[in-house]
C-alpha cells in the first residue's frame, strides 16, 4: 500500500493570539535576521470607532502554496516545494534578483539588505522539522495559538481541529493552496483573510531525507537556566557551542512557562553580543536632542556625576534627590548609594506596581496575590499516581481592572489560559480599562471607565450585590452566606 505522502502545515488560532510577538521575535534571533528583515510579521487589524472597536492580531509568512507563484517566476530555481509539501530557499542559488519578492501575493518574502538575498518562512525544516522539533514560532508562542504537524495524517491533533471549524486563509481567491491556515471568529470584514476550504492530495510515494549534523551541531549542548530580565523568571535552554551562547530557548520541562518564550527573553543574547549594544559612557556634545555624543572613560563618568550630585546637595540639600530605577533584581545597589548620600526619596518600578497590588489585595481578601484558575504551573497526581500539568480551566468569571496580563506576562501562562478558558469553559473574561488593549481585544466586555474610575466602578459593583442579593433565588444569590457564616463573627 502506498504510503500518504506529508503534508506540512501550520494552523493559527487567532482566537488566540494575543499579540504578544514572540513568533516574531524567536524567529529573528534563530536565523539571526538582520534589522528591517523578516520571515515572520505580526499584523493589526482594527475595525470601528469608540466605544465598538475590534482589534485583532494576524502572524504572517510563508504560506508555502502547492500553485506558488514565487517558485514558478524564480529562473534560478533557487526556490523550490519538497517531497514535505514546504517551500524551501536555496541560498547558494539566490542571485538576489527580487522576482520572488514581487511575485508572492502575500508579502512573505522579503530581501536582506545585508545579503540582498530574499529572507522566507522554511518552516525550520532543515534546522528543526527534519529532525523531529517543531517551528520555534510554534514552541514560543505565549498564547499557544500555533499548530503545526502533517495534515494528511488523520490522528494529528491539527487534522482534527481543520475538520472540525470553519478555516479561513489569505486571499483564497488566488487559489494558491496554501498551507497556512487560521481559525477566528471574529469579524473579517476589510481584511484579506476569508473562509476556504482545504484541498484533498493523492497518496504517493515519498522519497526517503535523512538530515545530517553539521559538525558545530555536534558539539553544542543545552544548558538550563531560568531568565532573570523580568519577575516572571522563565525557565530557558541555551545552546551553547564552544561556551559561547548562541540561541536560547524556553525550557518545555519548566513549569513556569512550559517551553513559551516572550519576544524580550528571545532577544536576551542581544544584552550581550548586539553590534549596537553600548560598552562605554557617553557624554553630549550638542544641545539636547541633536545625537551627539562622545565616549568617556568609566573614571570620568564617575567624576563628573560626583561633582554633580555634590553641587545639588550644598544647594539644595540631599532630600532635592530622588532615585528611579529598576525593579528588585538591580535596585540595592543604587538604593544604598542613595541612602549614603543623604537622601530617601528612592522609587523604583514596583512603587507603583506589584506592592500596592499586593497591598491592597492582602488587606481586602488575605490573598496578597489571588490568580485565576487557568492552567496555573501546578503537577497534578492522577489515579495511577503520575505527575501531570494541571490544565483544566475552572474560572467562569475573569474580571481584569486595569491590568493586561496579554503583555504584562508576569504570569505567562494566562496568555494562553484565558483565551483558552473562554473557549472550553466559557469563561466570561471582563476587562476595565481606559485603553483598548491586547487583554481587551479578547474581552467578552470592555469597560472603558474614566481613568482613575477603579475604585468607583467597584464601589458600585459592591452596592449593587448588596443591595440585591437575594439568598432565596438562586440566579440572584450574589453573596455566599454560608462562607460568610463561617468565616465572620
Amino acid at each position: 500500500m502506498a504510503k500518504l505522502q506529508k503534508r506540512y502545515a501550520m494552523l493559527i488560532n487567532l482566537d488566540k493570539c494575543v499579540g504578544c510577538f514572540a513568533c516574531q521575535v524567536t524567529c529573528k534571533a534563530e536565523y539571526n535576521i538582520p534589522f528591517r528583515t523578516f520571515r515572520c510579521k505580526v499584523e493589526t487589524y482594527r475595525s470601528g470607532s469608540y466605544p465598538n472597536i475590534n482589534k485583532f492580531f494576524l502572524p504572517r509568512l510563508c504560506n508555502h502554496c502547492e500553485n506558488a507563484p514565487c517558485v514558478e517566476a524564480c529562473e534560478e530555481k533557487a526556490l523550490f516545494r519538497n517531497q514535505d509539501g514546504v517551500v524551501l530557499l536555496n541560498n547558494s542559488k539566490c542571485t538576489g534578483c527580487q522576482i520572488c519578492y514581487d511575485k508572492c501575493p502575500y508579502n512573505a518574502i522579503d530581501i536582506s539588505h545585508i545579503t540582498g538575498q530574499a529572507e522566507k518562512c522554511d518552516f525550520c525544516y532543515d534546522r528543526r522539522i527534519t529532525k523531529g522539533l517543531l517551528p520555534v514560532c510554534v514552541i514560543s508562542c505565549m498564547g499557544k495559538a500555533i499548530l503545526f504537524d502533517n495534515i494528511n495524517d488523520k490522528n494529528s491533533e491539527i487534522t482534527d481541529i481543520l475538520e472540525k471549524n470553519t478555516i479561513k486563509v489569505l486571499n483564497p481567491e488566488l487559489s494558491t493552496n496554501p498551507s497556512v491556515f487560521y481559525v477566528y471568529k471574529g469579524n473579517t470584514n476589510d481584511t484579506p483573510l476569508k473562509n476556504y476550504e482545504i484541498a484533498k492530495v493523492h497518496s504517493t510515494r515519498r522519497p526517503s531525507v535523512k538530515q545530517k549534523l553539521s559538525d558545530s551541531e555536534k558539539t553544542a549542548e543545552l544548558i538550563y537556566s531560568s531568565d532573570a530580565m523580568c519577575p516572571s523568571e522563565c525557565g530557558i535552554s541555551v545552546l551553547v557551542e564552544n561556551g559561547i551562547a548562541k540561541k536560547i530557548y524556553g525550557n518545555p520541562h519548566s513549569l513556569i512557562n512550559n517551553g513559551t518564550f516572550c519576544a524580550k527573553g528571545a532577544s536576551g543574547l542581544q544584552l550581550t553580543y548586539s553590534p549596537h549594544r553600548i560598552k562605554t559612557p557617553l557624554m553630549r556634545t550638542g544641545q539636547r536632542g541633536e545625537d551627539k555624543w562622545k565616549e568617556i572613560t568609566w573614571e570620568e563618568a564617575a567624576d563628573y556625576i560626583a561633582k554633580k550630585l555634590i553641587e545639588i546637595k550644598q544647594k539644595y540639600g540631599p532630600e532635592s534627590v530622588f532615585l528611579d530605577c529598576g525593579d528588585v533584581t538591580d535596585r540595592e545597589a543604587y538604593y544604598r548609594l542613595l541612602h549614603a548620600f543623604g537622601s530617601p526619596n528612592t522609587f523604583d518600578h514596583g512603587s507603583i506596581c506589584d506592592p500596592n497590588r499586593r497591598w491592597g489585595q492582602g488587606i481586602m481578601i488575605g490573598d496578597e496575590r489571588p490568580l485565576p484558575d487557568i492552567q496555573r504551573p501546578v503537577l497534578i497526581r492522577d489515579n495511577k499516581g503520575e505527575m501531570h500539568l494541571k490544565k483544566c480551566h475552572d474560572a467562569k468569571l475573569i474580571l481584569n481592572i486595569g491590568a493586561n496580563p496579554f503583555v504584562a506576562t508576569r504570569f505567562n501562562y494566562m496568555s494562553s489560559g484565558i483565551p483558552t478558558a473562554r473557549q472550553e469553559n466559557k469563561c466570561i473574561y471582563i476587562v476595565a480599562d481606559p485603553a483598548y488593549t491586547n487583554s481587551a481585544a479578547h474581552a467578552d466586555i470592555w469597560l472603558p471607565i474614566i481613568p482613575g474610575g477603579d475604585a468607583a466602578l467597584l464601589a458600585a459593583m459592591l452596592y449593587y450585590i448588596i443591595e440585591n442579593d437575594s439568598p432565596d433565588n438562586p440566579s440572584k444569590k450574589y453573596i455566599d452566606h454560608t462562607t460568610f457564616s463561617k468565616n465572620t463573627r
